[in-house]
């Protein structure tokens, strides 16, 4: 436990120096479990007494050799210019599993009322259009309904940062993409 602490002070030290918030830093677990180790039981000596019985190859009861101490962090990064580095500092200061990466849009309701605001205009170039070919004229909207997702997410997760550590590796070039985000509108014109 007391290795544990040292690693993710030093981690969470780390993240604050370079510009990590406070309420960037999220702990999401935090658990201590025993380490168990199943030993078999010696061959039965020979018996001249064939009434006891005998359970060689039988594993013994486990008895515990150690604790495993899980400390997991949630970062959040608003600058992606350097997460590279960052993922590279955090294993230097002590992380042994790095993953989950996640790239998301920091104000999905903002995000969607663009969209939708686009959808929108769209729709209503259509229906001019539309009123234009057919030769009317447009003269309310007589409904409307909006479907479609918020952000489309892509998950990249990464296992250990063991490789991260050993032989001077440096870290991966992490890409973050582009997120999508859809509005799809119905609107129901009055012709005239």
């Amino acid at each position: 436990q007391n290795q544990n602490t040292s690693r993710s002070n030093a981690i969470i030290d780390f993240l604050k120096k370079n510009g990590i918030q406070d309420k960037d830093i999220r702990t999401t677990n935090y658990s201590i479990q025993p380490q168990y180790q199943y030993d078999k039981r010696p061959p039965c000596p020979i018996l001249s007494d064939e009434s006891i019985p005998c359970y060689a190859g039988v594993n013994a009861l486990p008895r515990i050799v150690g604790y495993q101490v899980h400390h997991s962090l949630e970062i959040r990064m608003r600058d992606l210019n350097n997460v590279d580095d960052m993922l590279q500092g955090v294993v230097s200061a002590g992380a042994n599993q790095v993953g989950s990466i996640l790239f998301a849009i920091e104000d999905e309701k903002a995000a969607m009322a663009s969209a939708r605001k686009q959808a929108i205009e769209d729709a209503q170039k259509k229906a001019l259009v539309l009123a234009r070919d057919l030769g009317v004229r447009i003269t309310k909207i007589a409904g409307f309904s909006e479907s479609g997702g918020g952000p489309i997410y892509y998950d990249r997760g990464y296992g250990s940062a063991q490789a991260l550590e050993k032989g001077g590796m440096s870290a991966p070039q992490v890409e973050p993409g582009e997120q999508e985000v859809r509005s799809v509108v119905t609107i129901a014109y009055e012709f005239r």
